[in-house]
C-alpha cells in the first residue's frame, strides 16, 4: 500500500526539464549568483553572446527579459514583460538597428506604467563576469 502510494506521488510530481540551448548555441557557464538570479546566456561557437534571458518569479510578480544579439554582438531585439497581483504591467518588444537606435516598439503598457526598455536591459558582459543586477 505504501509503495503504491509513493509510486503514485512520484508519477504525479511535476518534472522540470533542463533548458535546452537554441540551435547552434551553447549555454554559457555563469556564476551561481547569476544562475540564482534567473539569468541564462547563450553564445555561438565563437563565444559571442547571442541570447540573454532572465526570468524572475516571486509571489504575485513575474518578470521576463530576453535580449537577442547578431553575430557581431550588436543588440537586435529586446522583449520584456512583467506582471503583478493586479495583472499584466507591460509586455514589450523593441527592435534596434545596427547603431543601437530603436527601430520599432510594440506591445502593451498598463495605464500609468512607464517602463523604459533601456532601464530594463542588462549588459551581457557584466552577467558573464558575475555582476548580476
Amino acid at each position: 500500500m505504501l509503495i503504491s502510494l509513493l509510486t503514485t506521488l512520484a508519477l504525479a510530481a511535476p518534472t522540470t526539464a533542463a533548458p535546452t540551448a537554441p540551435a547552434g548555441l551553447r549555454e554559457v557557464i555563469l556564476f551561481s549568483a547569476c544562475k540564482r538570479a534567473g539569468y541564462v546566456v547563450y553564445a555561438d561557437k565563437t563565444g559571442a553572446t547571442r541570447l540573454l534571458e532572465r526570468v524572475r518569479m516571486v509571489p504575485d510578480n513575474t518578470s521576463r527579459l530576453t535580449q537577442r544579439y547578431d553575430a557581431r554582438g550588436r543588440l537586435t531585439t529586446v522583449q520584456a514583460s512583467a506582471s503583478g497581483f493586479a495583472g499584466l504591467r507591460y509586455d514589450l518588444t523593441v527592435q534596434f538597428d545596427s547603431r543601437g537606435r530603436v527601430v520599432s516598439e510594440r506591445g502593451y503598457r498598463a495605464k500609468g506604467e512607464q517602463a523604459n526598455i533601456r532601464t530594463l536591459m542588462v549588459d551581457p558582459r557584466a552577467v558573464r563576469a558575475g555582476r548580476c543586477p
